[in-house]
Parts: structure tokens; sequence; C-alpha cells
């Protein structure tokens, strides 16, 4: 039987070369295949909680690893049991670090990165749901974040599968991370707590790597669970200036105490997320589009209007407008001046007679003869 504290020597195909670390429920070491030379992670029961159900919760974190296929999710590579009884499960080896230690090591992450490194798990835990899975304890510490910026999704300890009614957790049994804990189940309601708990816990996810702090804490898990269950989160925007409101309500929705209030898929929020890393120029870039189509379309009834225009100006008058029309009394600067249609040539009689200046003249006057004036 293997002793406690100290590294096992080989599980199964895999030989143990050091210990990485230990968690709640498990061992964690580093391992290597005996034959083919592969590193990976071995994880194993703590030999303190052989207990039944501790047991098949174990169990059941490996199933649910072997149910889900997605670049994101750790892919696991073989699973047992030792000699003592207690199950073992080998993973791959992920190069890097947690959330967690990211960023209490180099402080929040900008905005914009923040809200891309979620939308990355939201959409694996789309497809995670998809396969029958929800995780149920997303936090911080859960999330790998490799040296070349990828992300990773660890730890199914506490997955469940959504078309089983069946729960290892009893109704007054508090499993998780109080301060990512949904409400469904911080008040002891776990088997409520499917996709929608994995929504929220996306949300203190982003809280923490946009402020470098948990949506609640407090000195005690009773007063967090209290916060947890009865207060509004303050806005990430009031830790972390720099965040943009856009961001702070996708956050805040994730954080709703009723899940029918938040996103209704991990798909919808990554959406959402996705719509805030648009980049601003490119919606202007579309409503200027929008306009230019809507000019381009209203040149041609412009053009013709135009041509219409014109052409009614250059448009002789009717004559009867010529003949009726009193003669201008004025004209404007530059403007063409009609032309008068000349009077009636006179005779010469009525020409002499006119220069003449009077009627005794003209009426002495005769076609044809001389005034005696004229001849004297």
């Amino acid at each position: 039987m293997l002793q406690p504290g100290r590294p096992p020597s080989r599980f199964g195909a895999w030989e143990v070369e050091g210990l990485l670390g230990r968690g709640g429920m498990g061992e964690l070491y580093l391992a290597r295949h005996a034959e083919r030379g592969t590193p990976a992670a071995l994880k194993v029961l703590r030999a303190s909680l052989q207990d039944p159900e501790a047991v098949l919760r174990f169990q059941r974190e490996a199933r649910a690893l072997f149910a889900v296929r997605h670049p994101v999710v750790v892919t696991p590579l073989d699973a047992g049991r030792a000699p003592d009884g207690r199950p073992w499960l080998v993973m791959e080896r992920v190069e890097g670090e947690s959330l967690q230690a990211r960023v209490a090591r180099a402080g929040p992450l900008p905005p914009l990165e923040a809200a891309r490194l979620v939308e990355r798990l939201a959409r694996a835990l789309d497809q995670v749901h998809a396969q029958g899975v929800a995780h149920r304890d997303l936090k911080p510490d859960n999330v790998l974040v490799t040296p070349q910026g990828d992300v990773r999704l660890i730890d199914f300890g506490l997955a469940r599968f959504l078309l089983s009614e069946g729960s290892l957790t009893t109704t007054s049994e508090l499993l998780g991370t109080p301060a990512y804990m949904p409400p469904e189940q911080a008040d002891g309601r776990a088997r409520r707590a499917g996709a929608p708990a994995d929504v929220y816990g996306l949300g203190g996810t982003l809280f923490y790597a946009l402020t470098g702090r948990a949506p609640f804490d407090g000195p005690s898990a009773i007063l967090v669970l209290e916060k947890v269950l009865r207060a509004a989160p303050p806005a990430p925007s009031s830790l972390a200036p720099a965040v943009p409101r856009a961001l702070d309500a996708v956050c805040l929705r994730c954080l709703e105490k009723d899940p029918a209030a938040r996103f209704e898929s991990a798909l919808a929020l990554a959406a959402a997320l996705a719509d805030v890393l648009r980049p601003p120029r490119r919606r202007s870039t579309r409503r200027r589009r929008a306009w230019l189509a809507l000019v381009v379309a209203a040149v041609p009834a412009l053009a013709l209007a135009a041509l219409a225009l014109a052409a009614a100006d250059r448009a002789p008058p009717a004559s009867s407008d010529l003949d009726a029309a009193p003669p201008p009394t004025g004209h404007r600067a530059g403007a063409r001046r009609p032309r008068s249609r000349r009077p009636p040539r006179e005779t010469r009689w009525r020409r002499s007679a006119r220069r003449g200046g009077g009627s005794s003249r003209r009426a002495a006057t005769t076609p044809g003869s001389r005034s005696s004036a004229s001849c004297g």
C-alpha cells in the first residue's frame, strides 16, 4: 500500500518523477510513460479521502474528461486504480500557470485581453455543454494560461452530466469555491446547478481577470456565501477604471442571482464578448457603407431632376405669351434685352408732314404738288 505523503513510484505504465502539488481531493504528480517517454500529469485521490462518495466523484471526473473532446479542455490519456484502491487519472502535461497565479504575479489583465480569454473559454464550454457535461467549478485557479497565451480548462472534479438526474452532492453539502460559487449552488441546491452555473463562473473569472479580486470577499467563507446570496457585485470599472461600460454590463449579467437573468448559454456570452472586442472603426465603416449605398442610389434620380429643371429654363415661351405680355420696364444686370418690334414703315408724305410740324401745312399739301412756300 502506498504511504500518504510519499510519491508513488508507478501507476500502470506511468512512472512518477515528482510531486507537482496537492489539492482538496487529490495529489498531482509529474509522470512519464515507461515505454514512449511521454510526459504527463498524474492525479491520484488523496489517501484520506477513500470514502465511496469521494471515489465515485473522482471517477466521474475521469468519465467527464473522456466524454469531452475540445482543444481548450485538458486531454485525458489514461486512468486506473492503484493497488491500495485509490483511483488515478493521467492527463496531458500543460506548461504554464493558472490565471490565479498569473494575475497575482503580474496584476490584472488589460480589459480586451481579459475579454478575449473568457470568450475562448465560453466557446469551449458551449461545446462541453453540447456534449452533456457541466463543469460547475469555474474559477481562475482552474484556468491554465500557456506561455503562448493559450488557455486550458482543468479540474472537472465537480462536473455533472446534464442528461443524468443523479448527483453525488447531497442537498446540504457545499462543494466548490465560495467566492465563485453561483447562488443556486451556495444555498445547497447543487442538484440545480448546471450550464447557468458555468456562465456565472465565467463571469467571476472575468471579474478577477479585470480587477485582481473575486466578485465577493470576506474574512470567512460564511460571510462570503452571505454576499453571494444577497449582495450585488460591484461593477468591475469601480475597481479598474479602464474597463469599458460594455464589458461591465457583460460581466454583471453573468453574475445575476437568478439563472434565467444571465446569458442563456455560454455561446450567447461569447457573442456578447465578441461584440465588445469588435473595433469601433469596423462598426463606423459599416455605417459609412450604408450611407454610401444610399447616396449612390440617389445620384441618378438627382441627375434626372437637374436635367429636367435645366430643360425647362431653356424652353422658349409660347407666341401668345409674347403678344400679351407688356413691354418690360427694366431688366436685371447681365440679362438680355427683349427685342422690340419695328413700327410699320411710314409713307413719304406722312414723314414730310410730321417734319413740317403743323396740321395746316399738311392740309395745304397734296400728293404730287408743291406747297406755296416751296415755290417762292
